[in-house]
């Protein structure tokens, strides 16, 4: 396999975070695939293959995190809350609730959730936590407030302050009475 196949291949899946159908899978271009840093250079395995997803939820979103498919039976789904606490969560294979849902979340909920993002020191934490390997699902968190617009992508190696955060954003979360409005696509 040539080391350029090889880039385009891992960075795909550390976009896509593991496996996906093939209609879900985006086509491979004949462009090599950008990552951060100096992009003509050749690839060293040991070091992250950091390839930034478009940023969670456009424009508006305040929060949103997403955790990606795997090979095997890892929960995949998106979240994402405005500021005003319009919620939308996105359900897939093997999530608590799969299909597309609608909720509120309050405002006690929203500075609980904003207090512990604060206390993870997420924006000082890298962009990118990854390593050339396969089948690991990603994390990613995206917070916005205040001028700032953070997101971070955790698959290989995230600190523990990252991996707390995940788990106190779902625990925070947990109550939230969400409506099905419709079927993931």
């Amino acid at each position: 396999m040539h080391m350029h196949t090889l880039i385009v291949a891992v960075a795909l899946l550390a976009v896509g975070g593991g496996c996906k159908s093939k209609k879900e899978m985006p086509a491979a271009s004949a462009e090599p695939a950008q990552s951060i840093g100096a992009p003509e250079e050749e690839a060293d395995p040991s070091q992250p293959v950091q390839q930034m997803p478009p940023k969670l939820g456009g424009d508006s979103v305040w929060f949103a995190m997403e955790r990606t498919p795997c090979f095997g039976t890892c929960p995949a789904y998106k979240l994402l809350i405005m500021p005003n606490g319009s919620a939308t969560y996105i359900g897939r294979r093997f999530a608590p609730r799969e299909g597309i849902y609608t909720g509120k979340v309050d405002a006690a909920t929203m500075k609980a959730l904003g207090q512990a993002v604060e206390a993870s020191g997420f924006s000082k934490m890298d962009d990118v936590y990854d390593r050339p390997v396969t089948d690991l699902p990603s994390t990613i968190i995206r917070f916005r407030t205040g001028g700032q617009d953070k997101q971070v992508v955790g698959r290989v190696g995230p600190p523990q302050a990252f991996k707390d955060l995940a788990k106190r954003a779902e625990e925070l979360l947990a109550n939230v009475e969400w409506t099905r409005v419709g079927e993931e696509r």
